[in-house]
């Protein structure tokens, strides 16, 4: 587990292993390597008055956890799983509930240019890598889509009837089957996932307290 670097013994986050392994099984291990570099040159710029926010050895723990994540990123068994889940959470359903957003809002927007009242639930869509927060805003998508059918121009039911599908589509997809399917993973492709979604929390931080 890559919570804690030895050379500093600081911990970098409370989280759990099984949530780091989760959060870590849909990033790409380069990139956070690659995002690392450019925290790196923010924690440089900010100097003191960032490791005045930050635990002792924090920005040596993350940049020591990058290292980590670097080294076991060239291992065949992770990039070949790695490779899996990404794909694996770029699923069909996903995709698919991705684009109704877009044609809901797009919608929304152009009949708000009509002078209709649409709430703003109906014209912007939030970012988002998992199905959780996508299954979140389609259900209060579909919710205030259903209440105001009558402003949101032509044939807006059909409309409605595919969100209900593709909430109900995303709703099997429960946590409880990716932990499961995660569990089963080899114990060093485990153990690079949480090293990732360890980084990936420790460059959050440092991002965070530097704005």
């Amino acid at each position: 587990m890559m919570t804690e670097v030895e050379t500093t013994g600081t911990k970098i986050t409370e989280k759990k292993t099984d949530e780091l392994i989760q959060l870590g099984a849909r990033l790409r291990g380069g990139q956070l390597v690659t995002q690392a570099g450019y925290t790196a040159g923010i924690a440089a710029e900010d100097g003191e008055p960032l490791k005045d926010i930050l635990p002792d050895g924090y920005i040596e723990a993350v940049a020591g956890a990058s290292a980590a994540v670097d080294a076991a990123a060239g291992d065949k068994t992770n990039m070949e799983e790695e490779a899996k889940d990404a794909t694996a959470g770029q699923n069909t359903a996903l995709r698919e509930a991705k684009v109704w957003r877009r044609k809901v809002a797009s919608r929304g927007r152009a009949m708000r240019r009509l002078g209709h009242k649409i709430p703003d639930t109906l014209v912007t869509i939030t970012a988002s890598r998992t199905v959780a927060p996508v299954l979140n805003q389609i259900g209060k998508m579909t919710a205030a889509l259903r209440k105001n059918l009558a402003r949101m121009g032509k044939k807006p039911q059909a409309l409605l009837d595919e969100g209900v599908r593709l909430h109900a589509a995303l709703s099997t997809a429960d946590a409880g089957q990716e932990v499961k399917r995660l569990s089963t993973l080899p114990a060093k492709v485990r153990d690079y996932y949480a090293a990732k979604g360890t980084l990936y929390v420790g460059l959050k931080v440092i991002n965070d307290a530097g704005h």
